[in-house]
């Protein structure tokens, strides 16, 4: 490749410039650049971006309750809570395994603190929610009483506990 064709790719997303482009334009849009100069901001200083990713996550019940408000919106979910009506325990009241608020992940892990509704159909109103852990919320999901019962009792015969 010559060099007048190699500066006409974006450094980024690997996408021809547009036509027209100063020479030494490098990027096709201000959103590749600054994916770029953040994708180098993270490599040249980690532990900078680690201790911030934890101060972000110590605001873990603001972001709980923005999201859910957020999806109640979307979904004209009965809603109407506050900060003072999410409290995250130490352990998760269904399984017992510790909380993880400040976990760095990006995606949820088991221990990840989540939200659950005691009764679905209320929503999100005060009284109606617990803090467990995203393993139980997930086992619970919206299966009925029966659907676990029996899913139990299978569990039972297959391990051999009745």
């Amino acid at each position: 490749m010559s060099e007048k064709n190699m500066a006409q790719i974006c450094k980024t997303c690997g996408r021809k410039l547009p036509d027209g482009c100063r020479k030494d334009t490098q990027y096709c849009s201000l959103k590749c650049a600054n994916q770029y100069r953040n994708q180098i901001y993270r490599i040249k200083h980690p532990e900078k971006v680690k201790d911030r990713r934890l101060v972000d996550n110590s605001f873990t019940e603001r972001r709980m309750l923005t999201r859910i408000k957020s999806r109640c919106k979307l979904n004209n979910i009965p809603f109407n809570l506050d900060l003072d009506d999410i409290k995250i325990p130490e352990f998760c009241p269904v399984l017992g395994i510790k909380l993880n608020p400040r976990t760095l992940k990006a995606t949820c892990s088991n221990e990840s603190p989540s939200l659950d509704r005691i009764y679905p159909d209320k929503g999100y109103i005060k009284g109606n929610v617990r803090v467990i852990s995203a393993r139980a919320n997930l086992l619970k999901s919206n299966a009925t009483v029966e659907e676990l019962e029996c899913v139990l009792n299978d569990l039972k015969i297959l391990y051999g506990k009745n």
